[in-house]
């Protein structure tokens, strides 16, 4: 019995030792992730004031922000992100959420488990049971095969897939943000190694709608879908942006995007933002000017989203990269479930999220 008791002391004093090392390298990741990304807000913030001085913010918006970060949000943590909005927007607004909080705090709570299967590209027509992906073949574990499971060789598979197609798209499993992506012809297919690529899909070019082609030809637009899924409410899109790209550009880069807010109804926003947040009202190689064009088929680009994200049956949110064709059709691009940004639109467009009780996740 002696033993027994000292057994569950010791036991208990394990997991108490357990939590409170847990517990610290929790604070310490938070501290870490805050200091990271309020060093990029506190960037933002300069960039924008730079080439704006009357966006600076005022004492009496800073005074609110700090109560609002502090008593709504529980942390001053969060000014620097809500600075950058205010200084945008040129007015606070509550129920913004800064990226900083929606990284550490919302997203470990509303993430579902499966957020991170959207990395495999090689099965995303499979998991979302959908045609409206544009995967022509896949190799996996170092098999090539069509998208109906067929094997082929290496010479077949060139042969179907430049048959009918000028130029493919070899998508890497894990790539994003234009990153692992390749642009390949004929000639480029016979030449490169593709057992060095790991496991990808081919994906066909598509066209997309004159409205886009207008903005800037090149690379394709992707209108991004935000959607959120909680228990047992019906999935609902709270957040849409588009992305354009600059002349030269191929596909969308991270690095020369430009990201336009998209309002509920499909109006484009005032400005579209660079990578640090450069304001341009038109397009800068096109002359295009953003303010007030509507998206044609935005409604339904949401609906297809907001049912694929319920058919799939997952919580959480999903950000849907789409091409909206020339007959309007829509064609999911990529589908982001572990880290979807908010921070453009959530200064473009927003706030996106009121009603859900995000603020409260952190108590």
């Amino acid at each position: 019995m002696v033993r027994g008791i000292f057994r569950h002391r010791f036991m208990s004093l394990k997991q108490t030792v357990k939590n409170k090392i847990k517990a610290h390298r929790q604070k310490k990741w938070s501290k870490d992730f805050d200091l990271q990304i309020n060093q990029k807000e506190k960037k933002l913030y300069q960039s924008l004031i730079s080439q704006d001085k009357s966006r600076m913010v005022l004492p009496m918006q800073e005074k609110m922000i700090r109560q609002y970060s502090m008593d709504v949000l529980g942390s001053l943590d969060f000014v620097p992100g809500l600075k950058s909005y205010t200084a945008y927007s040129r007015e606070f607004k509550e129920g913004w959420i800064p990226n900083n909080y929606y990284g550490r705090v919302v997203l470990p709570s509303i993430k579902g488990d499966f957020c991170c299967i959207d990395n495999l590209k090689t099965h995303s027509k499979r998991l979302l049971q959908t045609d409206l992906i544009p995967d022509l073949a896949y190799c996996l574990a170092g098999d090539f095969m069509l998208t109906d499971g067929t094997k082929v060789c290496e010479n077949e598979l060139e042969r179907i897939l430049f048959e009918v197609n000028d130029f493919v798209f070899l998508k890497k499993n894990n790539s994003m943000r234009g990153y692992g992506v390749i642009k390949l012809d004929r000639e480029k297919f016979k030449n490169c190694d593709l057992n060095s690529f790991g496991d990808f899909v081919i994906q066909s070019a598509l066209t997309q709608h004159q409205f886009f082609e207008n903005i800037v030809s090149g690379s394709i637009a992707t209108l991004r879908v935000t959607t959120v899924k909680a228990k047992g409410v019906l999935t609902k899109n709270r957040l849409s942006s588009l992305r354009v790209g600059r002349y030269g550009d191929e596909f969308i880069r991270d690095t020369t995007t430009l990201v336009v807010g998209v309002s509920p109804n499909g109006f484009l926003s005032e400005n579209a933002l660079g990578e640090n947040w450069e304001m341009y009202p038109a397009h800068p190689d096109t002359g295009y000017v953003f303010k007030d064009q509507q998206i044609p088929f935005f409604e339904l680009a949401e609906k297809v989203c907001e049912d694929l994200h319920d058919k799939l049956g997952l919580t959480g949110i999903i950000g849907w990269d789409i091409c909206i064709t020339p007959n309007g059709s829509v064609q999911i691009l990529e589908w982001n479930a572990q880290y979807p940004g908010i921070n453009y639109s959530e200064a473009l467009v927003g706030p996106n999220f009121n009603g859900l009780g995000w603020e409260n996740l952190w108590k």
